[in-house]
């Protein structure tokens, strides 16, 4: 053994009784076992590639999935399945399954808008652009409109110039065309698939919201009930019609549909009052206004009812149509299949009791009501997105139908806190209220919007990441492009690798 020789101040071998000799003990591995060895390690334990990177490191915007080999990223997918809250794993099979299936009968649709845009605005957009980012990018026309609104009329009670009135007929069609034409952008890139139509459908929920506070500014309807009757006629259509897509598998739309006619007549709508120079013209009795006498005997209350009013009328009755074209859709769809139809009608309670809700919550307080309803209308039209995503995520994966939306225990709340003095003041018992109808409900309220954005937005980046990264595609670019097969079909490619 080696000892420290302090006289040469070096070490020394020193042998010990029992010790084993120099020429006794292991001789040193020689350059060539080390090498045998390491090739032997190797065989034992193969190292993946160098660029190999965890699954986790994610582009949230185009749903970016870094590139991993085959075996690994089986394994890491397993991994993500815990955190998967509104899709689990076992579900995500369905995505392959799907086709999409819609009926329009809108001879509008027909003979003007589809040649209109298949042959002249299709052309328009590159092929290396993706379906979903021209849906996000028409609606982005929809967002300057909401913020002219509350720059020029945040009251919605107020004459706006008339190019702001112009400017929102510009951008709604935009929006339709850029709407219209994703569909035929997903056709031409060979994109289609599940995630394209929760995209559209997300967006659309959300533009719902938004026209209804535009079209009430264009009317001056001011903040009251009339502004939230038309939130309610414009969120259940949107509401019904995916309920009815959810149930017949189809989306229908009718010889006369909100999509197409509803939107054209809004369009005009915005452009006639920026020619009328405002609102205000809205306000006026319409029978007098086009010249209809007096002396015909027509009651006063109709005699008087403004443009606005005849227009609610008109849209009150072709929301009834339509839902009960709805429901008619679903009943025979589920009879077909030999299913009971009243399991299905259960799908419209959770709106209405929603809007019970909101209803009571309003009535409750009015300072919201008259004061602060453009942000409840944000909050809203929040929740009905919501409600809509779980239902198309649903009709995605074959999910049962979504019933329950989290969204209605604050507005719970609201109510309740308000409700305990109303029932103290007329029945002699009840509680007091924790936060009023002054500064702490408006606070609350805002609370209520944000908690709504935060909830729906965890739902879209978790559905969508979970979608791209089963597919193995990205939301807003084209991961695998399209590219001509020798056999006269084509393939989408990606480093000589087809897309699923």
């Amino acid at each position: 053994m080696n000892i420290w020789d302090p006289s040469t101040g070096s070490t020394a071998f020193a042998s010990f009784p029992g010790a084993p000799l120099r020429s006794e003990l292991p001789i040193r591995e020689t350059a060539e076992k080390r090498k045998e060895n390491k090739k032997k390690k190797k065989k034992k334990t193969p190292r993946h590639d160098t660029n190999h990177r965890s699954l986790s490191k994610l582009d949230l915007f185009s749903c970016n999935i870094n590139t991993t080999p085959h075996d690994a990223r089986k394994k890491e997918q397993r991994t993500l399945s815990p955190t998967m809250v509104y899709v689990r794993q076992d579900r995500l099979p369905a995505l392959k399954e799907y086709k999409y299936s819609g009926v329009d009968h809108s001879l509008t649709s027909k003979y003007i808008l589809k040649p209109f845009y298949t042959n002249v605005v299709i052309k328009i957009f590159p092929m290396s652009m993706a379906p979903n980012l021209i849906t996000l990018t028409g609606f982005m026309f929809v967002i300057a409109n909401i913020l002219t609104l509350l720059w020029y009329n945040p009251t919605l009670d107020q004459d706006c110039p008339s190019w702001v009135y112009y400017s929102w007929a510009i951008g709604l069609f935009l929006y339709q065309t850029f709407d219209a034409v994703d569909g035929s952008q997903a056709r031409r890139t060979h994109q289609s698939g599940p995630l394209g139509e929760l995209f559209d459908h997300g967006v659309d929920a959300l533009n719902t919201s938004l026209e209804a506070l535009i079209f009430a500014a264009s009317q001056n309807m001011g903040q009251g009930w009339m502004t939230v009757a038309i939130l309610f006629s414009s969120l259940l259509t949107f509401y019904v019609q995916t309920w009815d897509e959810y149930h017949t598998k189809t989306l229908t739309l009718g010889i006369v549909n909100g999509p197409v006619e509803g939107v054209l007549i809004l369009v005009g709508v915005y452009a006639l009052t920026g020619y009328l120079g405002g609102a205000s013209f809205w306000q006026q009795s319409l029978l007098r206004t086009l010249g209809v006498s007096e002396k015909l005997g027509i009651p006063e209350a109709v005699y008087e009812l403004s443009f606005t009013q005849w227009y609610m009328a008109q849209g009150a009755l072709v929301l009834v149509l339509n839902t009960v074209e709805s429901a008619r859709n679903v009943i025979k769809a589920r009879h077909a299949r030999g299913d009971r139809s009243r399991g299905a009608l259960l799908g419209l309670l959770p709106f209405f009791g929603m809007w019970t809700l909101i209803a009571a919550y309003l009535l409750l307080h009015p300072t919201i009501l008259y004061s602060h309803l453009v942000p409840f209308v944000f909050f809203a039209g929040v929740v009905n997105a919501y409600s809509v995503g779980q239902m198309i995520t649903a009709h995605l994966v074959k999910l049962d139908f979504p019933y329950w939306n989290v969204l209605g225990l604050p507005l719970a709340f609201g109510v309740a806190d308000a409700l305990g003095p109303k029932l103290k003041e007329y029945f002699g018992f009840g509680w007091p209220s924790a936060l009023g109808d002054d500064v702490y409900q408006v606070a609350f309220m805002f609370l209520m919007l944000g908690m709504a954005i935060g909830v729906y937005g965890s739902f879209v980046v978790d559905v969508i990441v979970t979608i791209c990264d089963y597919l193995d595609i990205w939301c807003l670019t084209i991961k695998h492009p399209w590219v001509e097969g020798r056999d006269g079909e084509g393939s989408a490619q990606v480093d000589g690798k087809k897309s699923q």
